[in-house]
C-alpha cells in the first residue's frame, strides 16, 4: 500500500510539472489584427561605446522591425479597421558589452538582456495586458561555443542589430498567436 501511494504521489508530481500553461488569447472575437499605436524602448548599458545607437535612434529601428514582423506574419492591420486592437509595445533593453565589469571593458558587444509589456486597447478602453521580464536571446550551441572561445570579442553593431530583428521577430510571431 505505502509503495502504491509513493507511486500515484510521483507520478501526480511528474504531471504537473511537465505540463504547460495556457496560452495567451485576447478577449476580442474576431479580432483581425493589430493596430501599432506606439513603440517605446529603455535602453540600458553601463557605459557607452562610440558606434552603437543612443536610445532615441534604437527605439526608432525597434519600431521599424517589429512593424516589418508584424506586417509579414499577417498581424498588423491599418489604423481604423472594424475588429483591431490597438497595440502599444514596450522594451526595456539593456545592452552588455563583453568584459564591462572588468578593469578592462571591451567594445564588443554580448548576448542583451529584455523585457516586454504588450498593452491591447479597444477603442480608448485598456482590454489586457501581456509581459515578459529577464529574457535573453538563444544563440544556439556553436555561437555560444565560439562566445565562450574568443571571450566574447569581436561582436559589433552589426550583431546587435541581428539580435534586434529576433527579439521583434519572436514578439510578432507571439503576438500572432494571441490573436
Amino acid at each position: 500500500m505505502r509503495y502504491i501511494l509513493i507511486t500515484i504521489f510521483c507520478l501526480g508530481f511528474l504531471s504537473a510539472c511537465g505540463s504547460n500553461p495556457p496560452k495567451k488569447t485576447l478577449v476580442v472575437p474576431d479580432a483581425q489584427g493589430y493596430q501599432l499605436a506606439d513603440v517605446s524602448v529603455t535602453l540600458e548599458e553601463k557605459h557607452t561605446v562610440e558606434g552603437y545607437p543612443d536610445e532615441r535612434a534604437f527605439e526608432k529601428q525597434f519600431s521599424e522591425n517589429l512593424r516589418s514582423s508584424l506586417s509579414e506574419v499577417g498581424g498588423l492591420v491599418i489604423s481604423g479597421e472594424e475588429n483591431s486592437i490597438r497595440l502599444e509595445v514596450t522594451l526595456g533593453y539593456f545592452r552588455h558589452f563583453s568584459g564591462e565589469d572588468t578593469f578592462a571593458p571591451s567594445s564588443s558587444v554580448a548576448t542583451p538582456t529584455f523585457g516586454y509589456t504588450y498593452q491591447f486597447y479597444q477603442g480608448d478602453k485598456l482590454i489586457d495586458s501581456y509581459s515578459k521580464a529577464n529574457q535573453t536571446l538563444s544563440q544556439g550551441f556553436l555561437n555560444n561555443l565560439k562566445t565562450v572561445a574568443t571571450a566574447g570579442l569581436g561582436n559589433d553593431f552589426k550583431k546587435e542589430q541581428e539580435d534586434l530583428q529576433k527579439i521583434a521577430n519572436s514578439m510578432a510571431a507571439e503576438l500572432k498567436k494571441m490573436l
